[in-house]
């Protein structure tokens, strides 16, 4: 939690309990016996769920999964854990790198189950095998298998957690490749968030700047990080990255949201500094309901990408629709505030004034004011488009909505939305994922 927190079970009463590293207060998780010597007893790789056994012997074992946030705790009796021993090794029981599924393992014969900790199913990945579990990749998403016959040398599967398939034979020495998500890069991640959306879970009437929570974690090929890969959450409104987890994680950059909006727009998939595989841009509406038929699209909006920037002071009336076609009849009340020669586009009056906004914040301790984009274009990065007008569909009603669309932002003026919500931030994560996926 915050990465502040010891986690360990009482020898005095047996409950779990916190210790806080700061302060050394301590404070109950659970009062639930778990037996963290013969079984083992973590946090999933995003801190947000402790894992334990509730008891491991000959007979039944219960699994006891906390949500740290909250404390709620949830009993999952006799699950399909067993090993003809007094321990049970760490890969009987292991959860995937996004924190979801918790893999469960029982010998022999060899069972493997899947337990979802958004759906509470449990499902059979590998059933009736009699081969030794050997260990699981620090992703979750494969496993080796080690057969031992009678006068031979050992035999090593590796296999696919997921799919179910076979992907490697007869393998010798193994050892797997340390996974980018770690406990690391979820607190990394989290503190990101909380600066800005933790007021805004709190009731603070503002809009999201990431989302209320993230959906996906994935590792995702990218050259110029180390193994080729990096670790990648996914929110509503962007994607955090971490590229180069052996940074300096005070520095602002160290966290990064990706050039999404201009993957989208091109096409272009980026996949290292300086490597990109071609793709149609993204037939996806930039803002409103998704089954929009007639509001711009990212594909849309690469007709616009060089289109002049608007003079400092202008009214912005330009308008566009599904087509790219560019008409001058929009509502108007908003001009160009603020030009950027790094891309030769100028920011509307509205959206400047958002990206310089002061506002509650969280501070690593509370919540205070500060602002909310420093540096100013650490979450949008630069313009690529001009700002227009566009009626859009939003929640079945067609309304007037003005949109600039940045390097990895898209923002949306509605001047009749409620304070705080007339500016937002598009759902360029979701957009991304769905055109990626």
């Amino acid at each position: 939690r915050e990465g502040s927190e010891l986690i360990y079970v009482s020898t005095t009463d047996g409950a779990v309990r916190a210790r806080s590293v700061t302060d050394n207060t301590t404070s109950v998780i659970t009062h639930t016996s778990v037996n963290p010597c013969g079984a083992p007893f973590f946090t999933t790789p995003d801190g947000e769920h402790l894992i334990g056994m509730r008891w491991f012997g000959e007979g039944s074992a219960d699994l006891m999964v906390v949500e740290l946030e909250t404390n709620v705790e949830r009993i999952f009796p006799d699950v399909p854990v067993r090993f003809p021993a007094s321990r049970l090794p760490s890969s009987y029981l292991t959860v995937d790198h996004s924190g979801r599924y918790v893999f469960m393992v029982r010998s022999f014969p060899t069972d493997i189950h899947r337990l979802d900790l958004e759906t509470h199913d449990i499902v059979p990945i590998l059933s009736n095998d009699w081969r030794q579990v050997l260990d699981v990749a620090p992703e979750g998403n494969y496993y080796a298998l080690m057969n031992n016959p009678s006068g031979r040398p050992a035999e090593t599967t590796i296999r696919d957690l997921h799919e179910g398939v076979t992907i490697m034979e007869n393998v010798g020495w193994m050892n797997w490749q340390p996974s980018p998500v770690n406990q690391s890069a979820a607190l990394a991640w989290s503190q990101t968030w909380a600066r800005e959306d933790r007021p805004v879970a709190a009731g603070e009437s503002r809009t999201w700047l990431w989302g209320p929570e993230h959906f996906d974690v994935r590792v995702e090929e990218y050259d110029d990080a180390p193994g080729g890969y990096r670790a990648v959450r996914y929110y509503d409104k962007s994607r955090m990255e971490i590229t180069h987890p052996a940074g300096n994680r005070a520095d602002d950059w160290y966290v990064t949201n990706g050039l999404l909006v201009r993957e989208l727009i091109t096409g272009r998939m980026q996949v290292g500094d300086d490597r990109f595989i071609e793709r149609n841009p993204a037939d996806v509406p930039v803002a409103g309901d998704q089954d929009d038929p007639d509001g711009p699209t990212y594909a849309t909006l690469q007709a616009v990408l060089d289109a002049p920037a608007t003079d400092v002071g202008a009214e912005i009336t330009a308008t566009i629709n599904r087509d790219g076609e560019i008409g001058s009849d929009g509502p108007g009340d908003v001009t160009a505030a603020h030009y950027v020669d790094t891309t030769d586009h100028t920011v509307a009056n509205v959206f400047w004034d958002y990206l310089n906004s002061t506002g509650p914040i969280w501070d690593g301790a509370q919540i205070t004011d500060g602002r909310l984009f420093d540096p100013t274009f650490f979450a949008t990065g630069f313009p690529i488009t001009g700002a227009y007008w566009s009626t859009v569909r939003v929640g079945g009603e067609e309304r007037e909505v003005l949109l600039q669309c940045f390097e990895r932002r898209c923002l949306t003026y509605t001047p009749d939305n409620p304070e705080g919500w007339r500016v937002e931030m598009g759902n360029v994560g979701r957009h991304y994922h769905a055109w990626r996926y």
